[in-house]
């Protein structure tokens, strides 16, 4: 992957998973443009490793307001909200904390735009021509 583009690991396995994506994000120089999915003890050991690396917090909590606590809790740089838990008031929270919001995911180009009213950060979805085309980077 060229470096200016972020690679968002999702950590499926458990913690022992940690020193075996870390070492091999370092033997590629790619720690840099990494950002580690993982839950609780997974980030912690992660950050034993590499104190820097960028989380995206994916302990998956009761309910959205809890899984957005346990996120500043935690330190994560990054949240990935389901679509269904996004709300303007939960994207504002996670940015006074510094937290950068992942929506998981849209396709629709209005609820795309309303996302991004809303101050999303970034856009998960299973259609990326569509997305550039609400970012107006595609011709129609």
């Amino acid at each position: 992957m060229p470096p200016d583009i972020l690679l968002n690991i999702e950590l499926k396995a458990g913690e022992s998973v940690v020193d075996l994506v870390i070492a091999h994000l370092e033997k590629l120089d790619m720690i840099g443009q990494s950002l580690l999915a993982a839950r609780n003890d997974q980030a912690a050991r992660a950050r034993e490793l590499v104190p820097g690396i960028k989380i995206i917090n994916f302990s998956r909590q009761d309910g959205a307001d809890e899984y957005v606590d346990n996120t500043i809790e935690i330190g994560a740089q990054y949240i990935q909200l389901p679509r269904r838990h996004t709300t303007p008031e939960r994207v504002a929270r996670c940015h006074e904390h510094g937290i950068i919001v992942n929506v998981f995911k849209s396709d629709e180009p209005d609820d795309q735009r309303l996302l991004m009213d809303w101050g999303v950060d970034y856009i998960l979805t299973d259609d990326p021509r569509v997305l550039m085309q609400t970012l107006g980077r595609l011709g129609e």
